[in-house]
């Protein structure tokens, strides 16, 4: 939400500045600074979403066992993460499907190379070229409870 209304405001900004009148040049010049400070210090703080891609195929042959899995859930990723959601997917990669896990954290961005240890354990102990990890910003999220009766 915030960030729409400050695109929004950045945009009818700078279709204002346009505009030849001075007094609406400055009143818009003094709206955006206004605007930019709390955009500045909103991303002091930024909150992102990691979506971490592991696929379940072992090069050597194989595929990681559902025990392999939770291991690795509970020996590495609940170690560095208190809260997380796991989808079972289905990848592809040149034409070819592979049982894959999805994992989502909501992180603040400090926290990202917590997300990139996670990755590089789940690499080296199955053998991974790689895991793919998506960064991307939270523009809000809320709790939502149940209404009072």
């Amino acid at each position: 939400m915030f960030v729409t209304k400050l695109m929004v405001a950045l945009v009818c900004g700078l279709w204002l500045i346009g505009c030849q009148s001075t007094y609406k040049q400055q009143a818009v010049k003094d709206s955006l600074d206004s605007v930019s400070s709390v955009s500045a210090k909103s991303l002091q703080s930024q909150t992102i979403k990691v979506r971490l891609y592991f696929g379940l195929s072992i090069p050597s042959g194989g595929l990681v066992t559902a025990k392999q899995w939770q291991a690795f859930v509970d020996e590495v990723i609940t170690q560095q993460f208190k809260g997380f959601n796991i989808v079972d997917s289905t990848g592809y990669y040149l034409g070819k499907p592979e049982p894959s896990k999805i994992v989502t954290i909501i992180i603040p961005e400090a926290d990202l190379p917590k997300a990139q240890t996670v990755a590089a354990s789940y690499a080296s102990r199955f053998k991974q070229d790689s895991v793919m990890l998506v960064k991307l910003p939270v523009l809000d999220w809320q709790f939502v409870t149940a209404p009072s009766r």
